[in-house]
């Protein structure tokens, strides 16, 4: 039953492509110590559309029984039939670059600067290949390591599904690295890769992926815009943050104008604001590593924790398990699942006395919103903002509304509260203000 599922999946992406063509690129006079890969990849390509490559097995050198004059127009006729036909025909490019090679250098380039189509760079785990195409900020490049055929037929597999059902790049990229990243902690099926491509295309950036203990599946979370334009959601956004403006102060951890949007925070929101949805603590540490943050895994946690205090972060309940094996006690044990800061799973009884929180945290909109300001606007607006609002005098009081989820604090609750009298005209006159400098007109 599994070999049929499996079967039709492709059959039904074979009738589905629409026989896109795809080139293939290998170092075919330069270092071909991974030659018999190639043979892998170009067999794949088959079952989703037509490879355009030229096999090394049959290349004839050009510097033999040839004169000067023929090996020119032999070259030409190559280029035109390799570049202009094959790749200007293309819908992507797959590379394997495990061995150097100044065609499949070129070719790389060509496809993702002239053509503008997604190169997959595939090189195997114990080969050092150019850092030129690895460090290539190129949208176009994706970059993968493989570790041997079986690894290598699921990552080329991954990228041919999507590409037979979107042509987008964003799209394109996104859930590439997304499953890619599944792919490489679990072992899933070439069915269960199909699922989840079409899960992330159907859900598009309302998508991520969660994993339990014995699935992996896409969920859907609320998109994050705002409309800083809009006079009320913007008063709302400036209220939100002298509350968290005011909890710094509490904690005594953060002095104004180096609180959460400048110097170092403001590169942690950066990072953190890329998380959609639930998320482990480690997940979140080496994401931020790759934005070059200094900060060891103890003193990244403590300020984890500090944000959860705030606001910025919230904790779901935890998710209870009934496990028949396990709950036939006479006090009908119900079993926790617990996600560690290193990402492990244990399970916690019930009827423990010790109380262990999970590790488990969602990013709240806010720190999206907060990080789209700052991209569009800078940090000053606001630090300044702080500043000012620091010497009002209900600035102190402001410590009396309650806040455990920054995203459900909404000041349309509190107009009754004189309180909430004062900070609005406030709020009001100072984003009007913001708004002249940046634009004509405030809503």
């Amino acid at each position: 039953m599994r070999a049929r599922s499996v079967s039709n999946l492709r059959q039904a992406i074979q009738s589905n492509a629409r026989r896109k063509k795809f080139y293939f690129a290998g170092a075919i006079r330069g270092n071909i110590s991974y030659e018999k890969n190639f043979y892998k990849i170009i067999e794949i390509i088959k079952e989703y559309g037509e490879p355009l490559t030229e096999r090394s097995n049959l290349y004839n050198p050009l510097d033999k029984n040839f004169s000067q004059k023929e090996r020119t127009l032999k070259e030409k006729r190559i280029y035109r039939r390799d570049i202009i036909q094959w790749l200007g025909k293309s819908s992507a490019l797959i590379a394997e670059i495990s061995g150097a090679s100044t065609g499949v250098g070129y070719e790389i380039h060509y496809a993702t600067r002239n053509r503008r189509i997604p190169a997959l760079c595939l090189y195997n785990a114990s080969s050092t290949p150019t850092l030129v195409v690895k460090q290539d900020p190129s949208k176009y490049i994706l970059l993968q390591q493989y570790s041997d055929e079986n690894d290598l037929e699921r990552y080329l597999r991954c990228f041919l599904i999507i590409l037979t059902k979107t042509e987008d790049i964003e799209d394109i990229r996104s859930i590439y690295i997304d499953v890619s990243n599944e792919i490489a902690k679990s072992s899933l099926s070439i069915q269960e890769t199909g699922e989840i491509i079409e899960k992330l295309l159907t859900f598009g950036d309302s998508a991520i992926i969660q994993k339990d203990l014995t699935n992996i599946h896409v969920a859907k979370f609320k998109p994050v815009d705002i409309d800083f334009k809009d006079s009320a959601s913007f008063v709302k956004f400036m209220f939100r943050n002298i509350i968290l403006q005011r909890r710094w102060e509490q904690l005594k951890s953060q002095r104004i104008g180096t609180t959460f949007v400048s110097g170092r925070k403001r590169r942690i929101i950066t990072a953190l604001s890329a998380f959609k949805g639930p998320t482990n603590l480690l997940e979140i540490y080496h994401h931020a590593g790759e934005d070059k943050l200094q900060y060891t895994q103890e003193a990244f946690t403590k300020n984890v924790r500090a944000y959860r205090k705030i606001g910025l972060f919230d904790t779901p309940t935890k998710a209870e398990y009934k496990t028949p094996r396990l709950s036939t006690t006479k006090f009908r044990d119900r079993l926790i699942l617990i996600r560690t800061l290193q990402g492990d799973i244990t399970v916690e009884s019930s009827r423990s006395p010790r109380e262990i929180l999970r590790k488990l945290i969602v990013v709240t909109r806010h720190l999206q919103h907060l990080s789209m300001f700052i991209r569009k606007f800078g940090s000053k607006p606001l630090v300044r903002l702080l500043i000012e609002s620091k010497k009002e005098l209900w600035f102190s009081k402001i410590a009396e509304i309650p806040v455990l989820n920054i995203d459900k604090v909404d000041i349309n609750q509190h107009r009754e509260d004189q309180l909430i009298e004062q900070v609005t005209p406030y709020l009001y006159l100072k984003c009007k203000d913001f708004w002249k400098k940046q634009y004509s007109s405030f809503a």
